[in-house]
């Protein structure tokens, strides 16, 4: 059902000038939210990416092996026999542009800029309406897990613009057929196959098995050829990576890591068999409590309670708390039904994308892991919005329904910046602070608190450990010896996360 926009059909001058509009939009907010602590990786997943970015920036794709591992142990980071972070690398050298201007926060902000740029113009193209891209995008904006997870360093950044991308490549290359739009496809999913696999497996599949069926149909089978070589380079990056961190072209890092630490943590159904080969510290012990727990009670008996639980917080993160959610969530089913085609195959991608997951035990409130969705959740709510206002004949309040839900947006986002500053920032900032105020060189042995949360670490390792002038490591109490016997030219610290306070150790 067309939305019956009155406004005349956005011409490409109009559509790029939206497209500019959302892009800074988007990265001026992304940016405001990031601000509120100070765009550190907070987290081990970012610290890990972060470490990952500034090898590759060095031209490595691993460094060397610090000495006495225990010390310098790294969620998500192998840190024996070669200092390697687990994950593929496409996120990585997407934010190496960000270490090497010295500013970290720049690929992000370029990455949600062009995400929601890609978004106006699917929206756009498909709808033929300026007005419901405009109301996407900020439907998009103000999903709490956008407004939460875009102002850091996850790999969803990157793989939500590349998903993005490939979608609008797919869908120039179907109205146009040019082989260049087919290659651009491919290289795009082979960038989210080297970035978040389950990403390119679960939603790639239902998109490239509808390009190969328009392929036949037309006759441009070759173009599905040139698309899958496309994706190819970017595979045997993987590849090298692989050698260079395991010694196997087809041994993964992340295998490795998890044979190292935590056996239960990969794909699959019901408790793992197998201990750690390394020592925990106590913070990976609490780590692997907790998920070892998840992955036991992770079965095929229990898929529908999964699916239940995953799929309610998955609305929660996409449209919010309270009577809105369910309004929203109307709205997508009448432009799931009633919308562009383009949008019901979309649809089944993110159906692959959330089964593929399925296959992998996690919190079901982890909506990050379906980070990538969050456009299509919004283009269908705006999509629904649109029928109805044009079917009412009201498509002019489309203006007002705009400036309403950007004045939403950002009061959503406001708040949204508090917690994450109250949250997350201080204790962070006052360690960042106290780390400063160290000279150089230094060891800082970290004293994690009682109350400490595993998932924001402080420890985590430089790329090349010989240069770092500081050593953010574990505190090992009497083993400290150790490390101070190897180095004495290093001067020692001691921060205790209690009393936020840094003090030097007795020489």
């Amino acid at each position: 059902m067309p939305l019956r926009d009155p406004f005349p059909p956005p011409t490409p001058r109009a559509t790029a000038l939206a497209m500019l509009v959302a892009a800074a939009a988007t990265a001026a907010i992304t940016w405001w939210l990031g601000a509120a602590h100070g765009w550190l990786p907070l987290t081990h997943d970012e610290q890990a990416y972060v470490l990952q970015a500034r090898l590759l920036a060095a031209g490595r794709l691993v460094g060397p092996a610090p000495p006495l591992p225990d010390f310098f142990q790294q969620f998500h980071v192998l840190v024996t026999p070669v200092l390697a972070p687990k994950y593929p690398l496409g996120h990585g050298l997407v934010l190496v542009p960000g270490v090497w201007a010295g500013w970290l926060p720049l690929m992000p902000l370029v990455l949600a800029a062009v995400a929601a740029a890609l978004l106006t113009w699917l929206v756009t193209v498909t709808t033929r309406s300026l007005a419901a891209a405009g109301l996407a995008v900020l439907l998009w904006l103000q999903a709490p897990a956008v407004q939460w997870n875009a102002p850091g360093y996850f790999s969803e950044a990157t793989s939500t613009a590349a998903w993005l991308g490939a979608l609008a490549a797919a869908w120039a290359w179907d109205r146009q057929g040019r082989i260049r739009w087919a290659l651009l496809a491919g290289a795009l999913l082979g960038l989210c196959a080297i970035t978040r696999p389950f990403v390119a497996l679960g939603a790639g599949l239902p998109l490239a098995g509808w390009a190969l069926r328009e392929a036949a149909r037309r006759g441009r089978l070759a173009h599905a050829a040139f698309a899958l070589a496309a994706a190819v380079p970017a595979l045997g990056l993987v590849g090298l990576q692989h050698r260079a961190a395991t010694g196997s072209w087809f041994a993964l890092p992340a295998t490795a890591y998890a044979r190292t630490y935590f056996p239960h943590d990969v794909p699959g159904f019901g408790a793992r068999d197998g201990a750690s080969t390394r020592p925990l510290l106590p913070d990976h012990r609490r780590y692997d409590d907790e998920y070892r727990a998840i992955h036991a009670a992770h079965t095929v008996g229990r898929l529908p309670t999964t699916i239940a639980e995953r799929a309610r917080f998955l609305l929660r993160d996409a449209y919010g708390e309270g009577r809105a959610r369910w309004a929203l969530l109307a709205f997508a089913g009448l432009g799931t039904l009633l919308g562009p085609p383009a949008f019901r195959l979309a649809l089944l991608a993110a159906a692959g994308q959330f089964v593929a997951y399925l296959g992998f035990g996690h919190r079901p409130d982890w909506t990050l892991y379906q980070l990538e969705q969050m456009p299509l959740a919004a283009a269908l709510a705006a999509a629904g919005i649109g029928i109805v206002l044009g079917q009412a004949g009201a498509w002019r309040l489309g203006g007002a329904a705009v400036a309403s839900l950007l004045a939403f947006t950002l009061w959503d986002a406001t708040r949204t910046r508090g917690e994450m500053g109250h949250q997350m920032a201080a204790r962070q900032r006052a360690f960042e602070r106290a780390v400063a105020s160290v000279p150089a060189p230094a060891i800082v042995f970290v004293r994690y608190a009682p109350w400490h949360n595993f998932n924001r670490a402080l420890v985590e390792n430089a790329p090349d450990w010989r240069t770092a002038p500081r050593w953010l490591v574990h505190d090992l109490g009497t083993r400290n010896a150790e490390l101070l016997a190897r180095f004495p030219e290093r001067r020692a610290f001691r921060y205790d996360e209690a009393t936020r306070r840094i003090a030097p150790l007795p020489g």
